[in-house]
C-alpha cells in the first residue's frame, strides 16, 4: 500500500520503494479501514452522574437530568469534553464521527463550540454535526 498525503495511492502485490519513501513490513499483519461512530451525542458526552446519576435508566430521566445539566454548559466545557472524546474514539480506530448536537438552546451554546470542535479536529477526524 503506498500512503501519499494521507491517501492511499496504490494498492499492489508489490510496489517498488520511491527513494526517500518510509517502507513499513506489514506482512502477517491486518490493514483496515477506520471505524466510524454514526451516533454520538459530543456535547453531552461525559456528564454522567452530573447533577444526579440516572437512577431509574430510562429516557424520560434522561431528557430531565440532560435539562439541568445543559443550563451549565459553556463553549468552553463543552469543547474540552468533545474533545477529549474524540481523542478517545481515534485511539480506538475511529476517523469518522456523527454527532447529534442539542439546538433547543437559545443561545446555541453546544453548536458553536461544536462547530469549533469540528473545525480544530479535521487535520485527524471527519466530524459531522446533525441538529
Amino acid at each position: 500500500v503506498r500512503i501519499t498525503d494521507g491517501k492511499f495511492a496504490a494498492i499492489d502485490d508489490f510496489l517498488t520503494p520511491i527513494t526517500g519513501e518510509q517502507v513499513i513490513d506489514a506482512t502477517g499483519k491486518l490493514m483496515i479501514p477506520p471505524f466510524v461512530d454514526p451516533h454520538v451525542h459530543l456535547d453531552s458526552t461525559m456528564t454522567a452522574g452530573q447533577p444526579e446519576w440516572n437512577e431509574s435508566g430510562t429516557l424520560f430521566d434522561g431528557i430531565r437530568i440532560w435539562g439541568e445539566r445543559k443550563q451549565t454548559l459553556s463553549h468552553e466545557d463543552v469543547k474540552q469534553r468533545a474533545i477529549a472524546a474524540l481523542k478517545i474514539q481515534a485511539t480506538h480506530g475511529l476517523q469518522f464521527v456523527r454527532s447529534h448536537v442539542d439546538v433547543t438552546d437559545p443561545d446555541l451554546v453546544a453548536l458553536k463550540a461544536l462547530l469549533e470542535v469540528r473545525e480544530e479536529v479535521k487535520p485527524w477526524m471527519t466530524l459531522q454535526l446533525v441538529a
